[in-house]
């Protein structure tokens, strides 16, 4: 059976079992669960795919929508959310494609699993490297001294003038 599994994908490893436990016949689907471990449900669902008309692409693995749905698509405010944390500590060129964040993904994870949103550091990974963020900062930024606590009012301020001034 290991074997086996090395070479088929879930569909085809589904339509074998289901059709050892129909050739058996009454308590087929019990003696091929026992002989290889394939859960009950998976061979009866095997028996049903094999006894439709139903004509399914032999690439097609699951039935189309089937599998876990993105976590963008059932939770409407996250990405949102997470530009909000994201957008005051982005770094590196607006201009150029490539940019980072100064936060941590375990420190927006905490953040974002504190606004209410259930997220694990690997997702959070996967929809910074989604929106272009590189996962490594530039070396060769000198941020300096983080002894002054005002020191990026000033570039906040002048921000803010020149979008007061350009409008």
């Amino acid at each position: 059976m290991k074997l086996l599994c090395k070479v088929l994908n879930e569909r085809a490893l589904r339509a074998w079992c289901a059709a050892e436990a129909k050739a058996l016949g009454h308590g087929g689907v019990t003696a091929v669960h026992k002989a290889t471990g394939v859960s009950r449900p998976k061979i009866t669902n095997g028996i049903k795919e094999l006894d439709s008309k139903e004509v399914v692409e032999v690439s097609q693995v699951r039935r189309k929508g089937g599998g876990r749905k993105k976590i963008t698509a059932n939770d409407d405010s996250l990405l949102s959310d997470l530009d909000k944390l994201i957008d005051p500590v982005t770094l590196g060129d607006p201009e150029s494609l490539l940019r980072w964040s100064s936060k941590s993904i375990a420190k927006l994870t905490k953040e974002l699993c504190g606004l209410g949103h259930s997220i694990s550091e690997r997702t959070v990974y996967r929809l910074l490297v989604a929106q272009k963020y590189s996962m490594k900062s530039n070396r060769k930024t000198n941020e300096g001294a983080k002894n002054n606590p005002d020191r990026d009012l000033q570039f906040k301020f002048a921000d803010s003038t020149s979008k007061c001034s350009s409008g």
